[in-house]
């Protein structure tokens, strides 16, 4: 480890007016700050100058690791020192050559681990599932590896992922174990363009924003109920990665979701992307036609329309921004209305309220109401004073200034039928606000005329997948499998019998 270079305590951008951007300046030192701004000197003279607090971006020093190879999509080189700066590293070489680089830009491996913390940590969980925890003694029968002689019932869970550990490489950044063992937030890939991304399968804003996050970072969590469309974001996933020109392995440890997505693929025409694997009889089923479903003849798009459809789903993907806010909106209003009029139902069946009554009550709180004024009203009501003239008075002349209420024989905490009248008031006026919003962002909706844009953009979604699988597909020959020199890599070390689907 080379310990001769001084880490910066910070980089410092400032805004620069000629070029309208930040810019990193390596010369330039704090040397203090004023009421609107900090004090800035440069090392090649002695005058100070002030920038406002909102011209100057400070990346405060967070640590360096040592003798590492960087790979950037111009250049890969070993560093002798690189310093970490939140959303920047600062890449240095003993002969004093520095480069700046975005964290997102670049994937730094350590030319040979050196980080006994990291060593400690993986002897460690070694250790853990080595010991006699019963937790890794038994493994269930559907995951179990499989042979040709069926099931291997000695291979336990504990030898399983034991037999992972000597494949680790923990000096590998590109996956998330990297970051597991050191404590570090993964952070993002390499960013796409936001406005490249295509849905031939159809998105809702949750969908559009699950699969995006997908793609651009190293590991994403999605979950919701059924019927939100987990499998629909699954599929959009799969085409993006597609047009990027990756191959994608999905794993479960059930049957049913994979068949879903693969029942899913052959709903839509797309049947040739995947084969379906994991255990013995999908992996025999395959191997024996030896190759992929025929490719069907799909509609290359020319240079001139690609251009043109490039550029709309740019434009559909901003306009629709406005109406998927509105259509989740009303989606979110509708569940709430639809749950609140049940209780409503409920509260009038269990705190029954005769008309006259209520409508005593109605001339008595004459006033609009909102939920705010009704949780005020029920506060006053239980400040009333038991006893005190005075205090009685002075309640009096709050409940007339606050709700201009003259007669307050009727508020008393002890009525039954104001409590009762006051419950189902809570209702009425939510659920008036809620048919409100219901019609406003409904109207949003219509006027933005989200439904058609969707479905052009869906339309396009897939006129552009279909033009990247016809370019890739054409003129070339049906891939031939076996099971001895088979292209597909069946272990992937997605877990033993695990079904799995590949593309």
């Amino acid at each position: 480890m080379n310990n001769n270079l001084t880490p910066r305590p910070y980089i410092l951008f400032l805004f620069s007016q000629k070029r309208k951007e930040y810019r990193w300046q390596r010369n330039a030192v704090i040397e203090g700050r004023y009421s609107n701004g900090y004090c800035i000197r440069f090392n090649n003279g002695d005058t100070i100058y002030k920038y406002g607090f909102e011209k100057v971006k400070i990346y405060p020093y967070d640590y360096s690791e040592y003798h590492i190879k960087v790979l950037h999509q111009r250049f890969e080189n070993i560093y002798d020192q690189v310093d970490f700066y939140k959303d920047y590293v600062l890449l240095r070489q003993n002969n004093g050559k520095e480069i700046l680089r975005k964290t997102s830009e670049i994937y730094i491996t350590p030319k040979e681990s050196k980080n006994q913390n990291v060593n400690q940590t993986l002897n460690y969980l070694r250790d853990i599932i080595a010991s006699d925890t019963p937790a890794f003694n038994n493994l269930p029968k559907e995951i179990l590896s499989e042979n040709d002689d069926g099931f291997n019932e000695d291979f336990s869970l504990r030898d399983m992922i034991l037999s992972q550990f000597d494949s680790i490489n923990p000096d590998n950044n590109n996956r998330i174990l990297y970051y597991y063992i050191r404590g570090i937030h993964p952070g993002s890939k390499k960013q796409w363009n936001k406005d490249t991304f295509i849905y031939p399968f159809g998105c809702n804003e949750s969908q559009k924003k699950a699969t995006e996050a997908s793609i651009n970072n190293r590991i994403t969590i999605i979950e919701g109920p059924p019927g939100t469309g987990k499998t629909q974001t699954i599929l959009n996933i799969i085409a993006n990665l597609i047009v990027r020109n990756h191959s994608i392995a999905i794993s479960s440890n059930n049957n049913a979701a994979i068949t879903n997505i693969a029942d899913k693929l052959d709903k839509y025409g797309y049947s040739e992307l995947y084969a379906l694997l994991g255990n013995k009889d999908n992996k025999e089923s395959f191997f024996d036609e030896g190759q992929l479903k025929p490719t069907p003849i799909r509609k290359m798009l020319s240079r001139e329309c690609l251009n043109k459809y490039e550029n709309e789903i740019i434009s559909l993907s901003k306009k629709l921004q406005k109406g998927f806010y509105a259509a989740n909106k009303l989606a979110k209003y509708r569940e709430e209305l639809m749950a609140l009029e049940t209780d409503q139902k409920h509260i009038l069946k269990e705190q029954p309220l005769e008309t006259t009554d209520k409508n005593t009550f109605e001339q008595l709180f004459k006033f609009n109401w909102t939920l705010q004024k009704l949780s005020n009203i029920r506060k006053t009501i239980e400040e009333k004073p038991s006893e005190g003239k005075i205090k009685r008075l002075l309640w009096r002349i709050k409940l007339l200034w606050k709700f201009h209420i003259t007669k307050d024989d009727l508020l008393d905490i002890n009525n039954d039928k104001l409590h009762h009248y006051l419950n189902q008031k809570v209702y009425e006026i939510r659920i008036s606000e809620l048919r409100n919003l219901i019609n406003h962002y409904d109207n949003i909706v219509v006027k933005t005329n989200h439904k058609e844009l969707l479905q052009r953009y869906t339309s396009i979604s897939k006129a552009l997948f279909d033009d990247h699988l016809a370019k890739k597909h054409q003129n070339q020959e049906q891939r031939q499998y076996s099971i001895q020199g088979n292209r597909i890599k069946i272990g992937l070390s997605l877990g033993y019998g695990y079904t799995r689907l590949f593309f």
